[in-house]
């Protein structure tokens, strides 16, 4: 839907850098990476893959490391694509116009308002960063440091128009609904209140790590909402529901989803 800097302005370059990471990204394929690439970047055709550091979900983020064609001495980009939340603490610095400026306070309190903005009115949101990094062998995940902030990229993923009709429905037969996603809790909870479910206790992964095997039945019987697990967490959540007598349905539609549809009584 839009590409801004991290003030909130249009960015073509923050654009450009998320094409390039969509382009030449091999991992895991997201429906949000062929969006991305659904607009032309001419530009991103004057870059050749050197390396990539794969999507992993404790990382939450992918990166590619680039190099500009034709360009003497050779100049290479590192480019890092994923959750702002992680992508914020890796970046010293921020592109809101032609050249970089640090990330101090007062801007990186500019950048998550920015993104929690878009996020409050449900957008899924992925952050983008850079940095320029020497000519190497092999690149890690411990080169994804003193990135350039440059930008988020904001993704319309509408609720279907049924959806508060099949909610009465399950309702009416007796299926209690929740919702168990990757998103943070500002999404989730736009989406809850477009359809009816209560959002008001909303529960997080980094909650879930706090809580004992004895304790998670109790928790999973009583929250809606979990927002911001991982693949093995809701994996957790679909074992402490059946553990404590519950016939568990689960539905989901990405590899993340594997284990739970594993697991539960009934995988859709």
């Amino acid at each position: 839907e839009t590409v801004v800097d991290p003030a909130g302005t249009a960015s073509e370059w923050a654009r450009t850098l998320g094409f390039l990471n969509a382009k030449f990204n091999t991992g895991i394929r997201s429906p949000l990476d062929a969006t991305i690439q659904e607009r032309a970047c001419p530009e991103a055709d004057t870059y050749v893959k050197v390396d990539e550091i794969p999507f992993d979900f404790d990382r939450r983020r992918v990166s590619v490391v680039v190099e500009k064609t034709r360009a003497n001495p050779p100049e290479r980009l590192l480019i890092a694509k994923g959750a702002p939340e992680g992508m914020l603490p890796l970046c010293d610095q921020q592109q809101c116009g032609p050249t970089p400026s640090p990330l101090d306070e007062t801007a990186h309190d500019t950048a998550k308002k920015t993104y929690e903005d878009l996020s409050r009115q449900g957008f899924r949101v992925l952050a983008v960063g850079f940095a320029r990094v020497p000519v190497q062998e092999k690149y890690t995940k411990d080169d994804e440091r003193g990135l350039v902030l440059a930008g988020f990229l904001a993704f319309s993923d509408p609720v279907l128009a049924d959806t508060v009709d099949a909610l009465a429905s399950l309702k009416r037969d007796g299926v209690e609904v929740k919702i168990l996603t990757g998103d943070n809790e500002l999404v989730a909870r736009h989406v809850c209140e477009q359809v009816g479910l209560d959002s008001e206790r909303i529960v997080l992964g980094e909650e879930m790590g706090r809580t004992s095997d004895s304790a998670m039945g109790a928790l999973a019987e009583r929250t809606t909402v979990f927002a911001r697990v991982s693949p093995s967490q809701k994996h957790r959540i679909i074992l402490a529901l059946r553990a404590r007598g519950r016939v568990v349905g689960y539905m989901g539609d990405g590899i993340n989803d594997a284990p739970s549809l594993h697991s539960a009584d009934v995988g859709i």
